[in-house]
C-alpha cells in the first residue's frame, strides 16, 4: 500500500490515505546571497541549492525562497533541542521525554542537511533528498510511478496545499500553496489557560515555511509516520499534539511543525503534559531502549563535537531500524 500525506496551511489539516498512499550551536546550510532572495523570474535552481524543484516554472524562485527560509527556521529548534526537558520553547509539551531529543534532533538535522535516503521511487537504487514538484494537469503523465493523479488530489475540496507521496522522494505542491503567507512577520505565540493552549495553533504555524518542514518530516519518518489509518491517527490541533505519548509524539509531523514554530518565534508559555488535562498512559510514556540506543549511536560524542559541519550525521540507520521495528505497529 502506498501512502500520501496531505496538509493545509489553515490549521484544519488532513492526512489522506489511499490505496495509491547543552549541545554545540548548530550551523545551518549556507546559500549564496542570490539564493536567499525570491525572484519570480528564476526558473533555474541555483547550483548551491540542496533540494530539487521540478515543473514550477515562474514559481521556482518563490519555492527556493520558501525552502531557504524553512532551513533557516530550523536553527532555533536545533539549538534548543539538546536541552531536552530544560527547553523553554515547548519541547516537553510536544515530546514529553528528554530521551527523545536525540531522535527529534536527528529528524530536524536530516531536513536541514537535505540528507538523501535510499529505497524511494522512482529509482530506489539512487539516494535522494526531498524533491518538490509543482502539480499541473499533466503531472500524472510525467511521474509514471504514481498510482493516483496529483491534480485530482489537489482539486479535492478538502485537499491541502502540498502532500508527500509515501514511498517516493516527491513532495507535490498544489496551486493553492501560493495563497499562503511565507513566514510570520511577528510572533504569534498561543496563550495558555488552565494548562491548555487556546485555539488549535493555526496562527502559530500557518505559514509555508512550516508547511514544507511538516512534509519533509513525513519524508524522513517514512513508514513510521502517523497517518489517517494508524493507531492513533495523525493529529494536528496543538492540544492533541500535546496529548500524544512520547512514542507517538516523535512520529507525528505536526509536533515537529509546532516545535520549530515555537522555537523560532520564542514562545515560552506552554502547558505541562504531566498535569491535567494531559494524563498519559503510564504504559506508553517511554521510548523503546533499542530506538534510543540506535539514535544515540548516530551522533558524535559531545566531548569531541565542536561546531557541527553539515551534513555530519546520518539518521538513515535510525529510520531503517525504526521502520523495521514498528512497521506492523503503524499499519502501513
Amino acid at each position: 500500500m502506498k501512502t500520501w500525506y496531505c496538509c493545509s496551511i489553515a490549521g484544519v489539516l488532513a492526512t489522506l490515505l489511499s490505496p495509491v498512499f547543552c549541545l554545540p550551536q548548530y550551523v545551518p546550510l549556507q546559500f549564496s546571497e542570490n539564493t536567499t532572495n525570491a525572484a519570480a523570474n528564476l526558473t533555474a535552481i541555483p547550483a548551491s541549492f540542496p533540494f530539487v524543484i521540478e515543473g514550477c516554472s515562474a514559481y521556482t524562485g518563490n519555492l527556493v525562497h520558501v525552502l531557504t527560509k524553512a532551513v533557516a527556521a530550523l536553527t532555533p529548534a536545533l539549538n534548543d533541542v539538546g536541552l531536552g526537558l530544560d527547553s523553554r520553547h515547548g519541547f516537553k509539551a510536544l515530546f514529553k521525554d528528554g530521551a527523545t531529543s536525540t531522535y527529534v534532533r536527528g529528524i530536524l538535522r536530516s531536513i536541514a542537511s537535505a540528507q538523501p535516503l535510499e529505497g524511494l521511487d522512482p529509482d530506489p537504487s539512487v539516494p535522494s533528498a526531498p524533491r518538490f514538484a509543482c502539480v499541473t494537469p499533466t503531472t500524472i503523465s510525467q511521474y509514471r510511478f504514481l498510482e493516483v493523479d496529483p491534480w485530482k488530489i489537489c482539486s479535492h475540496p478538502n485537499a491541502g496545499q502540498a502532500f508527500y507521496f509515501g514511498g517516493s522522494s516527491y513532495i507535490f505542491v498544489c496551486s493553492s500553496f501560493w495563497r499562503g503567507n511565507i513566514a510570520p512577520q511577528r510572533n504569534a505565540c498561543p496563550s495558555v489557560r488552565r494548562n491548555q493552549f487556546l485555539g488549535g495553533g493555526e496562527a502559530l504555524s500557518m505559514y509555508l515555511t512550516y508547511l514544507v518542514i511538516h512534509e519533509m518530516v513525513h519524508f524522513y519518518l517514512g513508514k513510521a509516520s502517523l497517518g489517517a489509518f494508524t493507531d492513533p491517527p495523525e493529529v494536528y490541533p496543538i492540544n492533541e499534539c500535546v496529548a500524544l505519548d512520547p512514542l507517538n509524539s516523535v512520529h507525528n509531523p505536526q509536533n515537529y511543525q509546532f516545535y520549530v514554530a515555537m522555537a523560532q518565534q520564542g514562545c515560552t508559555n506552554v502547558p505541562d503534559p504531566d498535569r491535567p488535562p494531559f494524563i498519559l498512559d503510564q504504559g506508553n510514556t517511554t521510548l523503546p531502549a533499542s530506538l534510543l540506543t540506535a539514535a544515540a549511536e548516530t551522533l558524535p560524542p559531545l566531548a569531541t563535537a565542536a561546531v557541527e559541519k553539515l551534513p555530519s550525521v546520518t539518521t538513515l540507520s535510525v529510520l531503517e531500524s525504526l521502520n523495521e521495528v514498528y512497521d506492523g505497529l503503524v499499519g502501513l
